[in-house]
């Protein structure tokens, strides 16, 4: 980052199983050729998760800090 600025955490969904949801739809992301929806599809299938808008916002803050990488079309890592 540019400006030197902290970013704060985000808590990722999935409950006492926050840490291996995460890792499990990076390697969902990983392992295929992911449309800009599939991860937002992943989560709401596979967590509590169930707004898109709310899942959008953590995908938003992912690329911010340039884990993974989102596209008018794609999401990759």
């Amino acid at each position: 980052m540019a400006d030197n600025c902290r970013i704060p955490t985000d808590r990722f969904f999935g409950g006492f199983d926050r840490l291996q949801s995460f890792q499990e739809m990076l390697i969902y992301i990983r392992d295929g050729q992911s449309p800009r929806e599939g991860p937002t599809q992943w989560v709401i299938d596979h967590t509590d998760a169930g707004s898109p808008d709310a899942i959008s916002h953590h995908l938003t803050f992912l690329d911010s800090i340039e884990l993974i990488e989102l596209s008018e079309k794609a999401c990759e890592l």
